[in-house]
């Protein structure tokens, strides 16, 4: 699943898409298979206590509850912190997005260069033109229109630091994060953009030890995963669990009913 969407870009762009992807995918293709099994067997021991029309049904919401227990259970805590605060960030970043362009953001290669092709760099558009120019290994472009950023305030300032240091790591693999803290040590920041900075450190920190096949390469986001609160696990549960639960939900109903279906017929 992931690696299907990593093939497309640079391999800087897919670090921790690669990262978390293997391990995700590996917990949502289990938790799945779990859940319809589960489901499977659980409709049709109701079947003869229940009315058809109500056995499917449980069945399953139990099996969808086991498979995402299931799903919960491959994934090491550790990581899973990690990726919440990961999740956090590219939420926020996805949020902005929505908020200046309108529009939702492009995640397969053919509708970012689509996107680019499209969309003009007037100022609400450059940050998403510099970072997706960047993202699918335009730099020289991205670096250009960087250097033309028209900033307005401390958080496209922030934005612009962050962009910088990305599109260097993109570059040549140097994090950067020295040049980063330096960038935005005066800039008036709220406490969300604080927050933001520290987790874009750890990511920074993250990504590079990736790059170098440290088996500890989560733990910078990890140790930065505290000061995000239960901010950073609602947007896992909105953006992963819930998108989890929907797909096992519809997919052990569906079979839930076929299953009872041919039970019951003569």
């Amino acid at each position: 699943m992931t690696g299907q969407l990593a093939k497309d870009f640079p391999e800087r762009s897919t670090t921790m898409l690669r990262g978390f992807g293997r391990v995700l995918d590996r917990a949502s293709l289990v938790g799945g298979t779990v859940a319809v099994v589960v489901a499977l067997f659980v409709s049709l021991a109701l079947l003869s206590r229940l009315p058809f029309l109500l056995a499917p049904p449980i069945g399953a919401v139990v099996g969808t509850v086991v498979g995402l227990a299931v799903a919960r259970l491959l994934i090491p805590t550790g990581l899973l912190r990690a990726y919440e605060a990961f999740s956090w960030l590219g939420r926020s970043e996805m949020d902005r997005f929505t908020a200046r362009t309108g529009g939702q953001v492009p995640v397969k290669r053919p509708d970012i260069e689509r996107w680019l092709a499209e969309t003009p760099p007037t100022p609400p558009m450059q940050v998403g033109r510099i970072e997706f120019l960047a993202f699918v290994g335009r730099l020289d472009e991205a670096r250009a229109e960087l250097g033309g950023l028209d900033v307005t305030g401390a958080d496209v300032a922030f934005e612009g630091a962050s962009l910088a240091q990305y599109i260097g790591w993109l570059t040549d693999g140097d994090p950067r994060i020295e040049e980063f803290r330096a960038a935005i040590a005066e800039l008036p920041l709220d406490a969300h953009y604080r927050n933001a900075a520290q987790v874009t450190v750890a990511l920074a920190e993250a990504r590079e030890r990736y790059m170098r096949a440290d088996p500890a390469w989560s733990r910078p986001l990890q140790a930065v995963r505290p000061s995000l609160g239960g901010a950073a696990s609602s947007v896992v549960r909105r953006d992963t669990w819930r998108p989890w639960a929907t797909l096992y939900l519809l997919t052990t109903l569906t079979g839930a009913f076929m299953i009872c279906l041919l039970a019951i017929l003569p």
